[in-house]
């Protein structure tokens, strides 16, 4: 399954990347995708993404299709998202 992930403003400048394709091999929720990404790209991108519990911070703008979703939702994501 492949997600596109696009990052803007703060989380751009965090990530040094406009945007990347992730493959996985089982479905994710939106949480679970935040917190991989987050300890995947470093110190600056995971002191925006989680709050101090490690959880996604709510104030975290997540944009899934043209619907904007909460940043700890646990629906899983689908290939193309």
């Amino acid at each position: 399954m492949k997600l596109n992930i696009r990052y803007s403003a703060q989380a751009r400048a965090a990530t040094g990347l406009d945007r990347e394709e992730i493959a996985l091999d089982e479905p994710i929720s939106v949480h679970d995708l935040i917190v991989r990404l987050a300890r995947q790209h470093g110190t600056a991108f995971r002191l925006l993404a989680l709050d101090t519990h490690g959880c996604p911070h709510p104030a975290l703008l997540v944009v899934l299709g043209d619907e904007q979703v909460r940043s700890g939702d646990h629906r899983l994501l689908k290939a193309g998202d």
